[in-house]
């Protein structure tokens, strides 16, 4: 299996059978909007981690961390907002000049994430700072 994803869609590819399933944890209409407008804060380089304890349990982070334990068909939001959420930084980027309206540079957001090998549960994420 190869896995993916991107702003809150999951594909999964089987290079046996080259079946493909695409599954979103929450649809969302990012475009043009401020990040406190949309549900979830993904950045560009969305984080999924697959389970070294359950084939089947799959996380993604945005601001929140979300867990699948069917595959990626159905998910639920396991923590609360682990960034720091500055109100000054919810903006769309790019302004005034050139206004990136696609959703892509959020702000807020989890970059890294780990499911600790020895302890099942145990979740380590790392998240954008300002500076």
């Amino acid at each position: 299996m190869i896995w993916g994803a991107c702003k809150g869609e999951v594909g999964r590819y089987d290079v046996v059978t080259g079946q493909e399933r695409m599954y979103w944890v929450y649809p969302q209409n990012r475009y043009g909007h401020d990040p406190d407008e949309i549900k979830y804060r993904y950045p560009r380089q969305t984080v999924t981690y697959l389970s070294p304890h359950n084939p089947k349990v799959i996380y993604q982070a945005s601001h929140v961390l979300h867990r699948s334990m069917d595959e990626g068909v159905t998910w639920q939001t396991i923590s609360p907002d682990l960034t720091a959420h500055e109100a000054d930084k919810q903006i769309v980027p790019g302004n005034p000049i050139t206004r990136d309206v696609t959703g892509e540079e959020v702000y807020s957001s989890i970059y890294s994430m780990v499911e600790a090998r020895l302890e099942p549960g145990v979740i380590w994420v790392g998240r954008t700072t300002a500076r």
